[in-house]
């Protein structure tokens, strides 16, 4: 797959589920795009693909900010 198709599935994720409380982020994988994602839970509310590419949710936890 090529990188502009990745590209724009991430776009096309990011404005679809970016309000998903619990949806911590986007990236791409090996031919996917990947949702960081708080639990199992927020993963389940997801769809398998996006756009025609596999969508896979890793589940990270919380992601908050470090004090510095």
């Amino acid at each position: 797959m090529d990188i502009d198709a990745l590209k724009a599935a991430k776009r096309a994720a990011k404005e679809a589920f970016s309000d998903i409380e619990g949806v911590q982020g986007f990236g791409i994988g090996d031919n996917v795009v990947r949702a960081y994602v708080k639990n199992h839970e927020v993963a389940r509310e997801l769809p398998a693909e996006i756009d025609g590419v596999t969508l896979e949710c890793v589940v990270v936890g919380e992601i908050v900010a470090a004090e510095s």
